[in-house]
């Protein structure tokens, strides 16, 4: 499985990628693109 995060400049340029992006077709793979997660569980220390 591959996999990437990418950081957007705005919220907004991130909701637009997603909606645009998710489950489209590329290379033969549906694409699957969401927002990440924060995870508080797992703090840095």
């Amino acid at each position: 499985k591959g996999f990437a995060f990418v950081q957007m400049q705005t919220i907004d340029e991130a909701k637009r990628a997603v909606a645009e992006l998710h489950d489209k077709e590329f290379l033969g793979r549906k694409l699957v693109v969401s927002g990440a997660k924060s995870s508080e569980h797992h703090a840095r220390s």
